[in-house]
């Protein structure tokens, strides 16, 4: 109705891949929420660096030890990589590529915002960066431009001023022995 596409025929949305998640957390990330934890979490997660499940219910558990928040945990445990040794450092390695891709990612979009075309360009740029180019990287990018266009985005401090709002408040840790429920409207 506004614009927004989505998927009719029953398939998957190109926003229900790990890539999608990937690239959405980089985008909250780089939205200057360097503390979002949430988005910390989806990427050590979905990312193919040798870090699954175990090491997240460690870091959680450093979390409760410290009574620290996720992202914060992350980081202190990047910079002590002996308090998990177990993981060597692939923790400080995922760490110190999502920090340089946030740091890259912030000066490309911080550049000359003229707009739609210079924002489509950054999209594809940054899924193209987690997804790689393929039909998969395409479809992505078709829809999340189509998705910032039927939002009335048009630039990219635009939307990195939509992702803010969005985050405004939001306290994005989980609560283990919790219900967690995150909406987006």
């Amino acid at each position: 109705e506004k614009g927004v596409p989505v998927s009719k025929d029953g398939g998957e949305s190109p926003l229900e891949s790990e890539e999608a998640e990937q690239v959405l957390a980089l985008l909250r990330l780089c939205s200057n929420n360097k503390e979002d934890s949430l988005a910390w979490r989806t990427l050590i997660q979905t990312r193919n660096n040798g870090l699954g499940q175990t090491a997240l219910q460690k870091i959680e558990e450093k979390c409760e030890q410290r009574k620290e928040r996720f992202y914060e945990t992350v980081l202190w445990l990047a910079e002590n990589p002996g308090e998990l040794a177990q993981f060597g450092n692939k923790l400080d390695d995922a760490a110190s590529s999502v920090i340089e891709e946030v740091n890259q990612l912030q000066e490309n979009l911080s550049g000359d915002d003229s707009g739609t075309e210079e924002l489509v360009q950054e999209i594809e740029r940054l899924v193209n960066l987690v997804s790689g180019q393929g039909d998969f990287g395409d479809e992505l990018s078709d829809h999340l431009s189509g998705m910032a266009d039927g939002a009335g985005i048009e630039s990219t401090g635009g939307l990195l001023d939509a992702i803010n709002v969005s985050n405004e408040g939001v306290e994005q840790d989980l609560a283990s022995d919790k219900v967690n429920v995150i909406t987006m409207h």
